[in-house]
């Protein structure tokens, strides 16, 4: 373990960790929403059986043509993923702030999971790593005391 300075030097590690250096988005313009375990499959089937396979279990999710065809080319070639998960204890409850990232041969993808009828879903949205650090900076400043500094 290494004791950081401060909440700066977290965020800097943070982006070192989730390899977040100036990679471009995996499609331009496309978003995926779809039923997390639906994902986890396409994963799976992305692994075993190619990108077409993939992209056809994308689509029966609901997911669309251009989305469905950057996602599964990601999943079939992926190269990272990783998840920040921010907490901040609060009188009654826990403040919970989080992002994932998917970085693929293509590029890459920012992932929000969220609840939709008691069921786990995921939405992936294509996007640069820009982005992503953006949205890392936004979970930590929900839970820290000040926010972090413009960059």
């Amino acid at each position: 373990m290494t004791a950081l300075e401060d909440a700066q030097s977290v965020y800097k590690r943070i982006v070192e960790l989730l390899r977040l250096d100036g990679q471009e988005a995996a499609a331009h313009g496309v978003a995926a929403r779809l039923p997390e375990a639906s994902l986890v499959q396409a994963r799976e089937v992305a692994g075993q059986q190619g990108v077409q396979a993939a992209q056809n279990l994308l689509r029966d999710a609901g997911v669309t043509g251009p989305a469905a065809a950057a996602l599964a080319e990601t999943l079939a070639h992926p190269v990272m993923s990783g998840s920040l998960v921010a907490l901040k204890r609060g009188e009654r409850a826990w403040d919970v702030a989080g992002v994932g990232v998917l970085e693929g041969a293509n590029g890459l993808w920012r992932l929000r999971v969220y609840s939709q009828v008691q069921e786990n879903w995921v939405e992936a949205t294509a996007c640069g790593a820009e982005d992503v650090c953006q949205a890392v900076r936004q979970a930590m400043n929900r839970v820290l005391a000040e926010p972090l500094p413009e960059a």
